[in-house]
């Protein structure tokens, strides 16, 4: 057949009755045009964030990099000053600031009756990377979700673009599930913004897990990889079962970055991983 008539092309298996119908992603831009990147491995600053005096979080700035975000505490249920703090990064993004200039001008700024402020007598503190800020922010808590690439380079050092440099060449391997299984697996889909953009299985048979972007979702999927991969290696190291991590995964609420998983959505079932490779294919 010629490269360009698909006619004959195998597809891959239906998906199975009772799965849900997502409408083609439509083209979208990329997630993070016009904004600062919500995660780094590098040195940075960061202030406290009040609201009616009392600390919900923190806001970080990189020292050297075109990333900024806020971390909360996690045992807080008003999350929504969040929202304000992002929708400002966002604008000082478009603006041209620097992440560190953009913080700046917001300390001792008046108080935000939703997004609280910035003390006018607050320490510019530091931390060598986001990692470091989530402990000191949640003491035992969960590590800073991310993708693979973050400021331009691998977790090893090594550049994305190899005209900076080949960096150290040696990867430490990530301790999680098996990424491959013989068995038969169960999966459930990820969605953000009503688009079908990836795959979360596990194994009925063995401890293989994992993420599965689709492809029609491009950089969305492979942004979203960061904080489901987070999730699945949590669950590896809490020994906890792969079709558990499944039910675990119902549970989250929505992220901005990453989506969801429905909380009444029943799991799939197929008989082999590489089926659900050609449906994220299509």
């Amino acid at each position: 057949m010629n490269s360009w008539d698909d006619t004959s092309y195998n597809w891959g298996p239906l998906p199975p009755p009772g799965t849900p119908e997502y409408p083609e992603p439509k083209p979208q831009r990329d997630p993070l045009e016009g904004r600062y990147e919500p995660w780094t491995r590098k040195p940075l600053f960061y202030w406290p964030i009040l609201s009616r005096g009392e600390f919900v979080g923190h806001i970080w700035a990189s020292q050297h990099h075109n990333s900024a975000g806020q971390v909360r505490i996690l045992s807080r249920n008003d999350f929504s000053w969040m929202d304000v703090w992002r929708e400002r990064l966002d604008t000082a993004c478009k603006q041209g600031l620097r992440p560190v200039d953009a913080v700046q001008r917001w300390v001792g700024a008046p108080e935000d009756p939703i997004g609280g402020y910035i003390p006018a007598d607050a320490p510019v503190l530091d931390a060598p990377n986001l990692d470091t800020l989530y402990q000191r922010t949640n003491p035992g808590g969960p590590a800073a979700p991310g993708p693979l690439i973050q400021d331009g380079e691998f977790p090893d050092g090594t550049p994305v673009n190899r005209a900076q440099g080949w960096g150290p060449l040696v990867s430490t391997p990530i301790t999680t599930y098996p990424s491959t299984t013989d068995s038969p697996i169960r999966y459930l889909p990820i969605v953000k913004s009503g688009n079908l953009i990836a795959y979360l299985w596990a194994s009925t048979a063995n401890d293989a897990a994992g993420y599965l972007p689709r492809a029609a979702a491009g950089r969305t999927a492979q942004i979203a990889a960061g904080l489901w991969k987070l999730r699945i290696t949590e669950g590896y190291e809490q020994n906890v079962p792969p079709l558990e991590i499944l039910n675990r995964c119902r549970s989250f609420p929505e992220d901005h970055m990453s989506g969801m998983i429905q909380p009444h959505m029943p799991d799939a079932e197929l008989a082999t991983l590489q089926q659900l490779v050609n449906l994220a294919q299509q």
